[in-house]
């Protein structure tokens, strides 16, 4: 009779590690679906000098957008100091 003492370990180490890994990936699964996908693009808000493009700031609309249903944006109606991205 062969010897399959072999199939117990192998089966202790899949019981061990197979849900471990489900874990890490359900973790991961769920840190990319945090940010939903959004239609609306971006605002941009440029500092224009004479017709040359200086500086801007890059402002993800999810934060400032505004609606009836109460799920307004964390900075909507906010008062914001920006710092402007230098264009070289």
């Amino acid at each position: 009779m062969p010897d399959l003492s072999f199939l117990f370990d192998i089966y202790r180490m899949y019981a061990v590690v197979l849900p471990l890994h489900l874990h890490i990936l359900c973790e991961s699964c769920y840190l990319c679906d945090i940010q939903p996908q959004n239609s609306i693009p971006d605002v941009f808000i440029w500092m224009l000098v004479g017709n040359k493009r200086k500086a801007y700031y890059r402002l993800p609309v999810h934060e400032i957008i505004y609606s009836e249903a109460g799920h307004n944006g964390k900075n909507c109606a906010r008062d914001m100091t920006l710092v402007l991205k230098v264009i070289l």
